[in-house]
């Protein structure tokens, strides 16, 4: 008789259930904001107008690498009302691969198409962790306060 073990899922892409609009698009929100901010914050109102274009160019790019690699290490395997310290490390590793990958392609595509400040994809990065891990938690403090609020409207009961 055969033997057959069992295999277990690849951990890659391992929660595509959750990979739907209501968890995808507030981050691609949050990450054209931190793109858009970030290109503030490195040129100011004088260079905005000279590198805006640039943004718009590459938009397109840094939202899919980033997305990508949001749902390659997991961060929509679970959901934001349940986000662990363990989660909020895995968008910290998501986000720093789409930033280097992002600064990759910018290196080999720098003499076709005209590239950002390199400094814009640092300051996005630190603006997309914050984001990113901001909107996470303030949804499982809403939950957490939701649920105490409930549990202290009860009668109280004594258990010995």
């Amino acid at each position: 008789m055969a033997r057959y073990e069992v295999m277990e899922k690849p951990r890659l892409f391992r929660a595509s259930r959750r990979l739907s609009a209501r968890y995808i698009l507030p981050d691609v929100l949050v990450i054209v904001a931190c793109l858009y901010v970030s290109l503030y914050l490195r040129v100011g109102f004088e260079g905005w107008t000279q590198h805006v274009g640039r943004l718009h160019f590459w938009l397109p790019i840094i939202v899919g690498i980033r997305i990508v690699c949001l749902a390659a290490f997991n961060a929509y395997s679970v959901q934001w009302r349940y986000i662990s310290s363990f989660d909020a490390v895995q968008v910290v590793k998501a986000v720093a691969l789409s930033t280097a990958l992002v600064l990759a392609c910018t290196l080999y595509l720098d003499e076709l198409y005209a590239r950002l400040p390199r400094t814009v994809y640092v300051i996005d990065a630190l603006l997309a962790i914050v984001a990113l891990l901001g909107m996470r938690i303030l949804a499982r403090l809403r939950r957490e306060s939701r649920v105490q609020r409930k549990t202290q409207d009860g009668k109280r009961t004594l258990i010995y």
